[in-house]
């Protein structure tokens, strides 16, 4: 049995920054106060604090997705799927999902960014609760791996959701993004944890 890769970021050293760092220092030709020196602090804030929380759903990449689909369509493959270990890396994915997304929803933006960062916010709790779901149908399905149709629904159904919560993200954040370039602040592009998602 292949084990899963986990795609957990380094979060410990993430929540140890105060937020008002990650909110200080960018755009550095831009004056103290100024709605560019917000707007760049602001999209470091995103760059950081919301994408690592947004990255926690490669705990299932599509390898993992195709392994378990082909489970279902055929029983006997079912213990080459390690739905146990799933469960534990989706757990593990939830806690950081869950410190980044309530310290996110924390941050006061720049005024004329409320409404994205709100529904960045959402979109972010979207995830969380997407990831939950997954660490929950993964447990029903290492808890009674005879009976995998019955947890085809729920499991395929979350599956489902994390892809609609990351798509959800990355839409408002490309929004974000072209917004604060009216203010020569440039958002970093994203970048998935790397191995979890080939």
């Amino acid at each position: 049995m292949t084990p899963l890769a986990p795609s957990i970021l380094p979060w410990r050293l993430l929540l140890a920054l105060p937020a008002v760092a990650l909110l200080s220092g960018s755009g550095r030709s831009a004056q103290p106060g100024s709605t560019a020196a917000a707007e760049a602090a602001y999209a470091r804030a995103v760059a950081v604090i919301a994408d690592s929380a947004i990255r926690q759903l490669d705990v299932l990449p599509e390898r993992t997705q195709l392994r378990v689909q082909t489970a279902f369509l055929e029983p006997g493959h079912a213990a080459t799927v390690p739905f146990g270990q799933l469960a534990r890396l989706g757990a593990s994915a939830f806690d950081v999902a869950d410190s980044m997304t309530d310290r996110f929803g924390g941050i006061a933006p720049p005024a004329d960014l409320a409404r994205l960062h709100a529904e960045l916010t959402a979109s972010l709790r979207d995830a969380r609760e997407a990831i939950a779901r997954m660490v929950s149908a993964a447990d029903a399905c290492a808890g009674d791996p005879a009976s995998l149709q019955r947890c085809q629904v729920p499991f395929t159904a979350a599956s489902g959701a994390l892809g609609r919560a990351q798509r959800r993200y990355l839409d408002v954040r490309r929004r974000l993004g072209h917004q604060v370039t009216d203010t020569g602040t440039i958002l970093p592009a994203f970048a998935s944890a790397g191995p979890g998602k080939q």
